[in-house]
């Protein structure tokens, strides 16, 4: 995520999604962009089997950016924008409308 201030707009660059930056006006509309995935196309159906039990594990990792070598002694707290979550799983069976299990 980065800002710009002259045009007052966060953008948010994503190598998952169709269009890579999408930009927005507030903090909160970029930082949920962040958190949330949708559309995103993990393995074709046809290469599932009915009735088959899956585990999808999802990590999530903020790729920082690389300042010039001069600035880096200038802002020594950059490194605090490299973080990563812990990974979530989340059990299904394909084609069972019943209820997902989160771990």
């Amino acid at each position: 995520m980065t800002y710009d201030p002259l045009k007052q707009q966060y953008s948010v660059e994503t190598e998952e999604r169709k269009d890579p930056v999408s930009f927005f006006k507030s903090f909160a509309e970029a930082q949920w962009a962040m958190t949330n995935i949708h559309d995103f196309k993990l393995a074709d159906l046809a290469l599932l089997e009915t009735d088959g039990e899956y585990t999808l594990k999802v990590k999530a990792k903020l790729a920082g950016k690389a300042l010039p070598l001069n600035f880096q002694h200038i802002i020594p707290f950059w490194q605090l924008w490299k973080f990563e979550t812990d990974w979530y799983s989340l059990s299904f069976t394909y084609g069972n409308p019943g209820p997902a299990t989160k771990r």
